[in-house]
């Protein structure tokens, strides 16, 4: 099982210095000096802002988001993959998740192992990708704080 948040996020950032928007911050800086120039880079996939925004904007806490405060879950990753799927698509917004359960044979191995079984993909949890790809897509170089 995960460690709990009051332990485990404090003693990471006084590990490294860095936080989630820290992180984030020195991505978007990094992209821009050294990516957006390149044009051997056809897009950039905005991952890190849609997570950023479900987190600090939607308050969906690192439990809903992570399966161990650093690596996406099934949710986490489902917003991600909406975020590439549009990104390669050419789409600037989403208006449906078309997605309502996440098989257990389909779920992360973590997922798999503990036996979790079939995710359930809510009206809620549809509404927090929607709003979160479509603000990673207008806003790709950005750390959404509130």
């Amino acid at each position: 099982p995960p460690v709990p948040t009051e332990f485990w996020v404090p003693a990471y950032e006084k590990a490294s210095g860095l936080n989630y928007n820290t992180m984030l911050t020195q991505m978007v800086d990094m992209t821009q000096k050294h990516v957006l120039p390149n044009v051997a880079f056809s897009a950039v996939m905005p991952t890190g802002t849609a997570i950023c925004y479900a987190r600090n904007v939607l308050k969906q806490s690192e439990l809903v988001l992570y399966r161990d405060y650093t690596h996406q879950n099934d949710f986490g990753r489902l917003i991600s993959a909406y975020v590439w799927f549009a990104t390669i698509t050419g789409k600037t917004e989403i208006t449906a998740v078309n997605v309502d359960v996440i098989p257990e044979g389909l779920r992360q191995p973590r997922a798999k192992k503990l036996g979790l079984g079939d995710m359930e993909i809510t009206d809620e949890m549809k509404k927090v990708i929607i709003e979160s790809v479509n603000y990673a897509l207008k806003n790709p170089l950005t750390v959404p704080t509130e």
